[in-house]
């Protein structure tokens, strides 16, 4: 609650870098945090600790951020602003339901398929890639009120400034997957021991989609200021279909793997529809074709 009110009053301020900023220290201090606990201890019962203490930090740290903007904190409940919030914002949800279907469905028909001893190497694996997934969210929350600008403003420079973003995250998306595939076989057996030892393989895989869901974010984020955010809901429905069909198919034979590379085959066909859907709704919206994308 308190970091999501700390959102909001950076984006009223046109000041969102803040949040950004203080997102990515937290996660990245988290990541370490677990990660040396790992090594040092390995621990079910630390991690969680550890997992408590951050959050309350993280919690507290927001609301002294956003306790000295405000004199006093005033709760109550306007029913006719939340018909009104939920008016805007059910197809948020839907989204963030269906994709988080698209995103766990391999893990559950790993589980019905191959047990648990699969889902466990899959998971650890995967939780590495997870990881690296807070540079998409600190892009979204940094970049989607400036797209919202230029959408009514200047749609022109729009474009150009998603193209200067997909070229940076172009470099930033292959640069770690180059440190990743080529060093997480010396740096992850610290972590891995066992029978996890096999999830180096899945992070080696799974690193490959990290380029593809950045390319993914800006198209999303472009069509959510468009306000055709509804048409995303389709695009991750079929993907949840397309991951269960495959899934099913593939995972019998090759396991874990399978699911790893069904991942990347996925963020593939997303983006290949996303950047499809986007051109159409250009053309639609202001009846010209986009030729340097």
């Amino acid at each position: 609650m308190f970091s999501g009110s700390y959102l909001i009053k950076n984006a009223l301020e046109a000041r969102l870098y803040n949040s950004s900023f203080i997102s990515v220290i937290f996660n990245l201090s988290l990541i370490f945090a677990l990660s040396t606990s790992l090594l040092f201890f390995k621990s079910l019962s630390v991690i969680f600790i550890l997992i408590f203490i951050f959050y309350n930090f993280y919690s507290w740290l927001n609301y002294f951020l956003i306790r000295k903007s405000f004199n006093q904190f005033l709760f109550s409940i306007d029913i006719s602003a939340w018909s009104n919030f939920i008016k805007k914002s059910y197809i948020y949800v839907l989204i963030g339901f269906f994709s988080g279907i698209y995103f766990k469905i391999d893990v559950f028909l790993l589980q019905f398929l191959k047990g648990e001893s699969a889902v466990g190497i899959y998971s650890a694996g995967f939780k590495f890639f997870e990881a690296l997934l807070f540079i998409a969210a600190s892009y979204n929350i940094a970049r989607t009120p400036i797209f919202a600008q230029l959408a009514k403003k200047n749609p022109e420079q729009l474009l150009k400034v998603m193209k200067k973003d997909l070229k940076f995250l172009f470099l930033l998306g292959f640069g770690i997957i180059s440190v990743t595939f080529f060093l997480s076989p010396i740096i992850l057996p610290l972590f891995l021991k066992g029978n996890y030892f096999s999830a180096i393989k899945v992070v080696q895989i799974v690193i490959f989609a990290l380029p593809l869901i950045l390319f993914s974010s800006v198209f999303l984020n472009a069509i959510y200021v468009l306000k055709k955010a509804h048409i995303i809901i389709f695009i991750f429905i079929f993907q949840v279909i397309i991951n269960f069909i495959l899934n099913i198919i593939f995972i019998p034979r090759y396991s874990y793997l399978a699911s790893a590379y069904i991942t990347v085959f996925s963020e593939v066909t997303n983006i290949t529809l996303l950047i499809f859907i986007f051109i159409r709704i250009w053309r639609r919206k202001f009846n010209k074709i986009i030729n340097y994308l």
